[in-house]
């Protein structure tokens, strides 16, 4: 279930140009002797990764080089997980089946390519990091979202030492600003993001400290916190 909450936020709605990103990819992965099931989701404007363990029994699943499961097979697969505790899955050809004691579910998969995640991931330094309380930005975002224009939710971010200012404008309704206390000891930041992926992300997260990683006044924002172990969001940021 931490999979899919932690991952279907960021599932395209609709997308004509590459259909692949109305689904989520699923991969299998193993580190050591530790197995991992990973899930990610992208609209093209942010990213979110989960990978969880799992047992030795996954060994034995086979899975296509891509597995694209499509945002209504995860939300079906999601109401499956809601009041079962162990399950099996099989991915054959172009479905996946999940069986439990009394229930079979069969998810049409979807064909093609997913965008190359690793390859954003890798563009992204971990040293400009920005430690921020979770509750705070959160509850922040949400006032502050209350003045954005409704097709972008656009907002500034500026980054000073010690703080972080957030500022947003609507035509109709006025302004908004709102300070908050932040460590971070690294060159001053400006950037503009869509309010609502912030806050699509911090409320699928548990930890009350979140780690932000910004390279520069353009470079995407990673999102991660020691207390969500395994997961990773990414947005972009846009122009102001």
């Amino acid at each position: 279930a931490d999979l899919i909450d932690k991952t279907i936020y960021s599932i395209a709605q609709d997308k004509e140009n590459m259909f692949t990103l109305t689904a989520a990819l699923l991969k299998k992965m193993q580190d050591g002797d530790t197995r991992y099931l990973q899930m990610i989701s992208s609209d093209g404007h942010r990213l979110s990764i989960m990978k969880k363990e799992v047992e030795e029994s996954i060994d034995d699943l086979q899975m296509n080089p891509v597995t694209l499961i499509p945002r209504r097979g995860i939300q079906e697969i999601r109401k499956f997980c809601e009041d079962r505790d162990t399950f099996s899955i099989g991915i054959e050809e172009q479905q996946a089946v999940l069986q439990s004691d009394d229930s079979l579910l069969i998810i049409r998969l979807l064909e093609g390519e997913f965008p190359d995640f690793q390859a954003i991931l890798n563009v992204i330094s971990r040293d400009n990091i920005i430690r921020i309380n979770r509750q705070r930005f959160l509850e922040s975002l949400k006032r502050i979202n209350l003045f954005t224009e409704d097709l972008f939710h656009a907002i500034k971010i500026e980054i000073n030492q010690g703080t972080m200012t957030l500022t947003s404008q609507n035509a109709d309704f006025g302004s908004a600003k709102d300070d908050l206390e932040v460590e971070y000891d690294g060159d001053k930041l400006t950037l503009g993001f869509n309010c609502r992926y912030f806050i699509d992300a911090l409320q699928v997260m548990e930890g009350e400290i979140i780690e932000a990683c910004i390279n520069s006044d353009e470079s995407p924002c990673l999102i991660s916190s020691d207390d969500d172990e395994g997961f990773l969001s990414i947005i972009m940021p846009m122009k102001l």
